[in-house]
């Protein structure tokens, strides 16, 4: 019975046929044109952009969002129709749409108003809702959808580095901090605590 229970784990079940995972293939032109042509009309037509920090400001950079997942829509409808590559929204190619970088979208949110932070942080939550149902349905690496989980959304910094930070030494602060005058009190009161003990404990034997 079990080398019956054997023969049936064998590894050779298990190994996965080409095209069923998610092998790395060559790349192609295709693969790439869509995000290049993005980055291309958007420096042609709205160019680099700063968004002010006003009501304005901020509707113009909603607009201008909404109007980024539109153009995804669009352009997988073409490749639908064509049998093309998709776009996958993301963080970097909705900030390529806004005419501006990552981390300038992050900064906003950290910096501006509740208003920015809100909007910004429900976009963030909208491409992530696309990638967690493209992982759900096999169709996205499982480590590409944790990256972009765990890192894509701030700095790209490893969430496991460790960073040493000497300990400052808080009497050698003081004492560089203090004057001359203060540093000579501070010890005389200690000095004086000192002697205060002593005599306490002299007494308490001599009672003894």
């Amino acid at each position: 019975m079990i080398e019956q229970d054997l023969e049936r784990f064998k590894e050779p079940q298990y190994k996965r046929k080409h095209g069923t995972g998610f092998e790395v293939s060559a790349m192609t032109g295709d693969d790439i044109a869509d995000v290049l042509q993005l980055a291309i009309n958007t420096a042609r037509q709205k160019g680099v952009c700063r968004y002010e920090n006003t009501d304005i400001g901020l509707a113009a950079f909603k607009e201008r969002s909404l109007q980024y997942l539109e153009f995804i829509c669009q352009q997988n409808q073409i490749a639908d129709a064509e049998d093309a590559r998709r776009l996958i929204p993301s963080i970097e190619s909705w900030s390529i749409y806004l005419g501006c970088s990552r981390m300038t979208v992050l900064t906003y949110e950290k910096t501006r108003s509740e208003d920015w932070a809100a909007f910004i942080g429900w976009m963030k939550n909208c491409i992530q809702a696309v990638r967690t149902q493209l992982t759900d349905l096999g169709k996205m690496p499982v480590l590409a959808y944790i990256f972009s989980s765990v890192n894509g959304y701030q700095g790209y910094v490893n969430t496991s580095e460790v960073k040493i930070a000497p300990i400052e030494d808080k009497q050698a602060v003081l004492a560089t901090a203090e004057s001359p005058k203060a540093l000579a009190d501070r010890y005389r009161a200690a000095l004086a605590d000192s002697e205060s003990k002593q005599d306490v404990e002299t007494a308490e034997n001599t009672l003894i």
